[in-house]
């Protein structure tokens, strides 16, 4: 169980929670199904697009989905679909836990 990390991930995670909490906030009222949808393409267009410019920078993507059945110039993968669309719900679910904190962290911090 090999892992490995690459230094542009840190921006580029922060980038896509930051990006995840306007959509999450315009989705709410949707269906479940849509709104899954919705945070797979949001997730999609992110990974696409800094996969892309990664390319174009440094010459080279972190990650390469050429090895799956259907991708896109190796960026994004239908094959993820699935993981994408829970990990959607996953986020969902801390962002309402986090919600719920802010109270108590504003207070312990006094922001």
């Amino acid at each position: 169980m090999k892992g490995q990390s690459y230094l542009w991930s840190f921006p580029l995670y922060g980038l896509a929670a930051l990006l995840f909490e306007p959509l999450h906030d315009a989705a709410r009222a949707l269906p479940w199904v849509a709104r899954g949808i919705i945070y797979v393409a949001g997730i999609w267009a992110v990974e696409y697009a800094a996969g892309w410019g990664l390319k174009r920078m440094v010459g080279v993507c972190p990650w390469d989905y050429t090895s799956c059945r259907h991708h896109l110039h190796g960026l994004i993968s239908w094959d993820y679909f699935p993981v994408w669309f829970v990990f959607g719900f996953v986020l969902e679910y801390l962002h309402d836990r986090f919600v719920l904190l802010t109270p108590y962290i504003v207070a312990a911090f006094g922001f």
